[in-house]
C-alpha cells in the first residue's frame, strides 16, 4: 500500500501502531532477557538468558534485620546544689 494512498488520519494511526509495536518488542526482549522465573528457560537453551544469568545473581537479596529494644523512658532527677548566698545589705558590716 503506497503512502500517498493513506489519508492523514490513517497514516497517523499506522505510525502510532508501528511505534507501539516497536516499543512492545523492546519491552518483550528486555523482559525475556531479565526473566525472574528461570523455570521458563529450563525447557530450551536461550542465549539471551544465559548471558543475563552470568551477570546477575538469581537469588533475591535479604535485607539485614537488627533487633532493637523498645526505647526506655529515662527519669531525670533534678540537680540539687546547696547555694551559698553572699548578699550584702546597706547597713551590714564589711566582709572579712
Amino acid at each position: 500500500m503506497p503512502v500517498y494512498l493513506l489519508r492523514p488520519t490513517r497514516l497517523s494511526i499506522v505510525a502510532m501502531l508501528t511505534v507501539m509495536l516497536a516499543l512492545w518488542f523492546n519491552v518483550a526482549v528486555i523482559d525475556h532477557q531479565l526473566d525472574l522465573h528461570p523455570e521458563h528457560h529450563l525447557q530450551h537453551d536461550c542465549q539471551l538468558f544465559a548471558s543475563a544469568a552470568h551477570g546477575l545473581e538469581t537469588a533475591q537479596w535479604v535485607l539485614p534485620c537488627w533487633h532493637q529494644q523498645a526505647p526506655q523512658a529515662r527519669v531525670e532527677r533534678p540537680i540539687q546544689r546547696a547555694q551559698l548566698l553572699l548578699s550584702y545589705f546597706a547597713r551590714s558590716p564589711p566582709a572579712a
